[in-house]
């Protein structure tokens, strides 16, 4: 089989583009974002939108569609307003914009990367409850645990033995082996 090179596809660069009307103001739609774009999104969304161990998927959401007017259009938006995306994504929803852009974006390009995002929020929300997640957690936690720990231990008073089990009983370990440990006891 003979090779042929990449470039003798001649493949186009270029990125069509959608004209709609929001108002009387002309918004520029691209049909498609790269995939450096779209994963820039979703880590973004994930950081954004993660609360209590989970993603929140309605804000999830809202932010995935305010980053697409971002990305897919020529509409640009203010610093104050990107203090408040929400805020951002009520006024964008309600006035029909976000519809108006993703009727722009061809049907397989939005479906694909909103399969994208909800695929990679479940597979966040498995991993950080799951028992390398919590582990991971636990992990991150562990510096400042100790560094409470060694404090304690400055000035250790038979007292504060009961706040070195507890401490250990909540990692999951044995709350007599701080005592083995420290005192020589069983």
């Amino acid at each position: 089989m003979a090779k042929v090179t990449f470039s003798k596809l001649k493949l186009n660069k270029e990125t069509a583009i959608t004209k709609v009307m929001i108002g009387e103001v002309e918004i520029e739609v691209k049909e498609y974002i790269s995939i450096t774009e779209k994963i820039f999104i979703l880590d973004t969304i994930i950081k954004e939108a993660c609360e209590f161990n989970f993603v929140n998927k309605a804000k999830a959401d809202a932010l995935l569609h305010v980053y697409m007017i971002l990305c897919y259009t020529n509409l640009t938006i203010t610093k104050k307003e990107r203090e408040d995306l929400l805020g951002t994504y009520d006024l964008l929803e309600k006035n029909g914009v976000i519809d108006t852009v993703v009727s722009a974006i061809p049907k397989d390009e939005y479906d694909s990367f909103i399969e994208y995002c909800e695929a990679i929020m479940d597979d966040y929300d498995k991993y950080k409850n799951s028992l390398v997640g919590i582990a991971e957690k636990v992990m991150e936690q562990l510096p400042e645990r100790l560094e409470g720990i060694n404090k304690l231990m400055k000035d250790f008073k038979p007292g504060d033995l009961k706040v070195l089990q507890d401490a250990m009983s909540e990692f999951g370990g044995n709350p007599a082996a701080v005592t083995e440990a420290i005192l020589g006891q069983k």
